[in-house]
């Protein structure tokens, strides 16, 4: 190794000192300065309360789009309909896995103590909007306590998960999942 002499010392201080050139420093500063208010503004979200909030995105029914107030009102009196009849069965309205696109209820009756943390604790049902001309069409993805997103999920509609309520409701970890009568799916490709 080479010892370090003023020489070389004298040419490593000039590099950081063109590297941390002052004027370089403000025009930077400005830059950032006339670009950052430009930046769109990041909203503190907090999860939607209840299925209302979670179909207008946090917007009031008034500020939906021009075209969709009419077909809005009814979508969701019939999601409010639906979301009353699982809370007054023990269901619970998750807003933290909920947007207008996809709702989700936990089964609190069915939670256990998982071994895995893949395996969901409670029955999980996700009503994913806009998949059909009625809510009782829209597609549900169901998760039955003990098992894990991985493995796959069960999917139906609303009219079929309705009917079949009471079955899913007694359902528990342990319990054969393909005893209900849903139609099996393969896991999503993400997952």
């Amino acid at each position: 190794m080479s010892k370090t002499t003023t020489r070389k010392q004298a040419r490593r201080r000039a590099r950081i000192d063109k590297r941390t050139d002052p004027d370089l420093q403000r025009v930077i500063a400005r830059v950032l300065a006339e670009a950052i208010p430009l930046l769109p503004r990041l909203a503190l979200t907090t999860p939607p309360h209840d299925v209302a909030d979670a179909l207008l995105d946090g917007r009031t029914h008034d500020a939906v789009p021009s075209t969709q107030p009419a077909h809005a009102q009814p979508t969701l009196a019939e999601f409010e309909r639906l979301d009353h009849t699982l809370t007054t069965r023990g269901w619970q309205f998750c807003g933290r896995c909920s947007g207008p696109d996809a709702l989700t209820w936990h089964y609190l009756p069915s939670r256990h103590e998982t071994t895995s943390d893949l395996s969901h604790a409670t029955t999980t049902i996700t009503v994913i909007n806009h998949t059909a001309a009625t809510v009782s069409g829209s597609d549900v993805e169901l998760i039955p306590a003990g098992c894990a997103w991985i493995d796959g999920y069960w999917s139906t509609s609303v009219a079929t998960l309705l009917t079949n309520l009471d079955q899913v409701e007694q359902h528990r970890a342990g319990d054969d999942p393909n005893t209900l009568p849903f139609y099996a799916c393969r896991p999503h490709a993400h997952a």
